[in-house]
């Protein structure tokens, strides 16, 4: 799972005192606290799914603003105060795909994402779900002079771990100019 939106989270989850009395998708009440994860972000900044899954709801939805909401197994989320939504009820997504732009719509106090995630019927905290993304790999082109070393050096990495991963160099002491290493 992933964060719905690309900006640093803001208020968060069970967070008090909160004005809003939260009662979970099952009928038990959570409280007095704040129920979701919250995103300040301007309006118009994509917002993604979570994770995959089927649009059981693409609407505006009184206080929520506009809402799209995903259902996948024991999961469903929630995104609210959209200030638009790219997909509809019965779509399926995948995570990662945009559903929807952030906004200021509904019961809103200012321009932000509220992402409410259920667990089993449970609202819980989405950050305890999230994955970490993975690291983005870095490539080095060998220029005249290089050596494995120099390059390991350069890149505060080892020998050893400039193998693994780059496991179709054989020899070490065999690159050649314009070659790609993976450095990272």
């Amino acid at each position: 799972m992933r964060q719905p939106i690309n900006v640093k989270a803001g208020y968060p989850f069970g967070a008090k005192p909160y004005p809003l009395r939260i009662v979970n998708p099952d009928g038990s009440v959570l409280g007095w606290v704040h129920g979701g994860q919250d995103y300040p972000a301007k309006v118009g900044t994509p917002v993604v799914a979570p994770h995959a899954g089927k649009v059981t709801l693409s609407a505006k939805n009184g206080s929520a603003g506009e809402e799209v909401r995903i259902e996948s197994g024991a999961y469903q989320t929630r995104l609210l105060h959209l200030s638009r939504r790219d997909v509809k009820v019965g779509q399926t997504v995948k995570e990662g795909q945009q559903v929807g732009l952030s906004g200021n719509t509904g019961f809103s106090t200012g321009p932000h994402l509220h992402w409410y995630l259920s667990v089993n019927g449970k609202y819980k905290n989405p950050l305890l779900y999230v994955t970490p993304p993975k690291p983005t790999a870095v490539y080095y082109i060998v220029k005249k002079g290089d050596t494995m070393g120099k390059i390991a050096t350069a890149h505060k990495t080892t020998l050893t771990k400039l193998k693994q991963l780059n496991p179709t160099i054989k020899d070490i002491n065999k690159i050649s100019i314009g070659q790609k290493i993976r450095v990272r």
